[in-house]
């Protein structure tokens, strides 16, 4: 039986650019772990705060260490795995006031997908109103990141807008969460999965190809096939 490939939805490969990785040998190195575990490709999802940077300046700085990485993955001879450039966007007051094609640019490349990270305050109506408008306003999905760590009652007001949902890995490989995160893929509420790493230490690799060995292969596929309906700006059949 063919081995089932993987994509990682949401990462911090990029060097220098967040708190993700520090140095481009580090990306390398996990790209390299990437591939040799079966991973297709990688959404390289630096997070975006727009009080603290302009969109134009995210990218310039984005693209800077997307050239470094592929530069160095060519001359250490990788290949056969997709880097893709995208964004965490955390949800703040003014992100929706931004013009259409500014935020598109924020979405998974060629996509009309957002990752989308939910603010670090307590959630009042202008949150759900931004989610809403990205959708209303603006035709982009939200995905939310990482949904995992939000209680279910907001999980459920999540839901009441039908977004998309990405998933840690690490949630998956804990025994204590493991029995509920995949019930929730089985029902088809979180959808794509993220190993959100950082570094070669703590956050790193090691959680997502213990999943990729413990999920059973049709949760596998079917996660698959949303993570490339994602990036091939297909709907996502349910």
């Amino acid at each position: 039986m063919p081995e089932i490939k993987t994509i990682d939805m949401h990462s911090h490969i990029l060097p220098n650019v967040d708190h993700g990785c520090s140095a481009v040998n580090m990306s390398v190195e996990l790209v390299k772990i990437a591939k040799d575990n079966g991973v297709e490709a990688i959404a390289a999802t630096p997070h975006f705060y727009l009080h603290k940077t302009d969109i134009d300046s995210f990218f310039e700085k984005r693209e800077e260490s997307y050239e470094k990485l592929m530069s160095a993955l060519e001359e250490n001879h990788i290949d056969g795995i997709k880097i893709i450039k995208g964004a965490e966007v955390t949800l703040e007051t003014g992100l929706t006031e931004l013009e259409t094609s500014k935020l598109a640019r924020l979405c998974y490349e060629n996509t009309g997908y957002i990752l989308i990270e939910m603010p670090f305050v307590p959630w009042s109506g202008w949150v759900f109103n931004s989610l809403r408008r990205l959708s209303s306003r603006h035709g982009l999905t939200p995905i939310i990141a990482h949904i995992e760590r939000y209680s279910d009652p907001l999980i459920d007001d999540l839901y009441e807008m039908s977004p998309l949902a990405q998933v840690n890995a690490d949630s998956i490989a804990n025994i204590f969460s493991r029995k509920k995160i995949v019930s929730m893929l089985r029902n088809k509420v979180v959808h794509v999965i993220g190993s959100d790493l950082h570094d070669t230490k703590n956050r790193n690799y090691d959680h997502f190809i213990i999943v990729k060995n413990k999920l059973s292969s049709d949760i596998l596929s079917q996660v698959y096939g949303f993570s490339k309906a994602v990036l091939d700006d297909s709907n996502i059949e349910f």
